[in-house]
């Protein structure tokens, strides 16, 4: 738990509970009152061996939590907003207590209710030592209890940074040195850095001028490529230990910490319970996935340009931060995981050199992801025949010559029977659509080296559309194109997606089977958008409003006026007009920054 910068944004590294906290006024006096209160409990204070019983250090984490509840409902709702951050102190204690403290007191406490009413029905005095005494599952529970004193006394410590007071002359105590909490290790955060806690402001003037004039920036520092170039195949991956083999793909992430946060937090769980299809869209997943041993990075790792200090800040730290380590783990490395990324066009936007040193240079991504690519294209084989090709098409959706020498030669290790799978960093369904010269060009340099070895290619994956949408052959309901953005950025409509799109004009058609968010839901969204009600927008608006509204009224002062004297000057007076919003809108833009 580390403070920086003058904002005091608190960084949060209780157990599994991570992410980032600024405390309003009202937090640091609850933060306070929840101290004084854990200060004085049996369950969190530091005790001598062989002292207490177990049944107070029970009775006094129930009292912890009629004693917290009452802090928090006092305080109100204003404790729960937080004023930056991804976490706020009401969501901080209610989450240590119900997913840490309650596992343990819930388990407990009607076992030792149990081993009291069994003694005490022999010898009805006994005291709550006798009881204890001799019980068989004494030492494990009081193990438990034990253990528990260290994610307390880290609430604590975060209490006392959120309060404002030194946390160290608060948690002073002779028995106290050995468990006091350390700064969470893993941040990469400079002294006066954090995270950005709000999405990017895509209406704002200067943020598009400035994401508009760092494409200067793609097309001068990108080499052809990042290491000594690989003509085959670079990695072999095994299955699980049940047999299979489970990756996780993302794309379109690094925007807001929160919502980037909210996706890396579901990949770093050991496993995650799967939630209800209400809309029974999706096939009947099991009841549980494990954490995938691959990670694939389909593009747009940033957002609105790269910087390192970007990836650090918004797609590093929340991976870093997300990661649920593996219990009682021998190995400090047990449980890690593989990834590879390519990149989209943010993250060339700014330079494509900061990807190179995020995915490609780096040993690992976010202290827990081993990377395997030492270039922005890679093709890697998976168990049971499958293999995953990832591209780079840059800023043109054009293949370079040196990705098409590398994919046939990558055909060419392939069996037949063998099926592909090829991210790309825009869907192949929505490039047609847009370039179809381009989307041509594509697909002949990737597919027929693959039909010659009598393989093929059922599933094109993709990000760069901020939604889930699944498109499947009418003819072959293996074939798939599947458009997955939901890593982290703003939220596409899905309800004006098509239900039919052509693969080639007279070929098999691919009908949408599925779609997220649920196309009522999109629509529901839509129609509440706010767009005049946030203030962000003002600006943008208002100047528009201003610009048509001058654009008009010159427009109608030349046909009234000009216009008599002399057809040449008034064509030329609306030349000049016509460039008006142009101009008016930049020095506008040069205002504003």
């Amino acid at each position: 738990m580390v403070a920086f910068g003058t904002d005091k944004l608190v960084e949060v590294a209780i157990d599994q509970i991570t992410g980032f906290l600024m405390p309003s006024d009202d937090e640091r006096a609850c933060a306070y009152e929840l101290l004084v209160v854990h200060q004085l409990s049996p369950a969190v204070a530091p005790s001598l061996e062989g002292q207490g019983t177990l049944r107070n250090s029970l009775d006094a984490l129930a009292r912890l939590f009629v004693d917290t509840a009452r802090i928090l409902a006092t305080h109100g709702i204003k404790t729960s907003k937080g004023s930056g951050g991804n976490l706020s102190l009401t969501v901080v204690a209610l989450r240590v207590m119900n997913e840490i403290v309650r596992p343990v007191h819930a388990r407990w406490e009607p076992v030792l209710a149990d081993r009291e009413a069994a003694v005490r029905a022999s010898t009805p005095e006994a005291s709550q030592l006798s009881c204890e005494r001799d019980w068989d599952q004494g030492p494990r529970c009081q193990a438990e209890l034990k253990a528990l004193k260290a994610p307390l006394r880290d609430l604590q410590y975060t209490l006392a940074r959120i309060a404002g007071i030194s946390a160290e002359a608060i948690l002073a105590s002779p028995t106290s040195a050995l468990i006091l909490p350390q700064p969470h290790t893993d941040s990469t955060l400079e002294p006066e850095a954090k995270p950005r806690d709000h999405m990017v402001r895509w209406l704002s003037l200067v943020e598009l001028a400035k994401t508009g004039l760092s494409a200067r920036a793609a097309k001068s520092t990108a080499p052809p490529h990042v290491g000594e170039k690989v003509p085959t195949p670079t990695h072999t991956l095994a299955p699980g230990s049940r047999g299979d083999f489970v990756f996780d793909y993302v794309a379109d992430l690094g925007d807001g910490f929160d919502a980037t946060m909210a996706v890396a937090w579901l990949m770093g769980r050991r496993e995650i319970a799967m939630p209800d299809d209400r809309n029974q869209e999706y096939p009947t997943p099991p009841p549980t996935l494990p954490r995938a041993e691959l990670v694939v990075m389909g593009g747009d790792e940033v957002y609105p340009y790269a910087t390192r200090e970007r990836y650090e800040h918004q797609t590093v730290l929340p991976y870093s931060l997300a990661w649920e380590t593996e219990p009682n783990a021998a190995d400090p490395a047990a449980g890690r995981a593989a990834l590879v990324a390519i990149p989209g066009n943010h993250d060339w936007l700014g330079g494509v050199t900061h990807f190179d040193d995020v995915f490609c240079r780096a040993p690992a991504f976010a202290g827990h992801w081993d990377t395997l690519q030492r270039d922005r294209y890679w093709s890697l084989q998976l168990p049971h025949g499958w293999w995953l090709w990832g591209i780079d098409t840059r800023l043109d959706n054009a293949l370079p010559a040196e990705q098409g020498d590398y994919f046939r030669a990558a055909a060419s290790k392939l069996a037949r029977g063998d099926r592909v799978i090829v991210c790309t960093p825009v869907p192949m369904w929505q490039l047609r659509q847009k370039d179809e010269s381009a989307y041509r060009a594509l697909r002949t340099q990737l597919e027929p080296p693959v039909l010659e070895r009598d393989a093929r290619i059922p599933l094109w994956i993709s990000g760069d559309s901020h939604y889930f949408a699944q498109f499947q052959s009418v003819e072959q309901p293996d074939a798939c194109h599947i458009t997955a953005g939901g890593g982290g950025a703003f939220l596409h409509p899905t309800h004006n997606l098509p239900d039919r799109i052509p693969l080639e004009r007279g070929n098999a058609e691919f009908v949408r089977t599925a779609c997220w968010p649920p196309q009522i839901d999109s629509r529901e969204l839509g129609a509440s958008l706010g767009i005049l009600r946030d203030r962000r927008n003002w600006l943008l608006i208002g100047l528009a409003s201003l610009v048509h509204l001058g654009f008009a009224g010159l427009a109608a002062w030349t046909r009234s006026v000009v216009h008599p004297h002399g057809a040449a000057l008034a064509i030329a007076l609306g030349s000049v007009i016509g460039r008006v919003p142009l101009l008016v809108l930049l020095a506008l833009v040069v205002a504003e920054a």
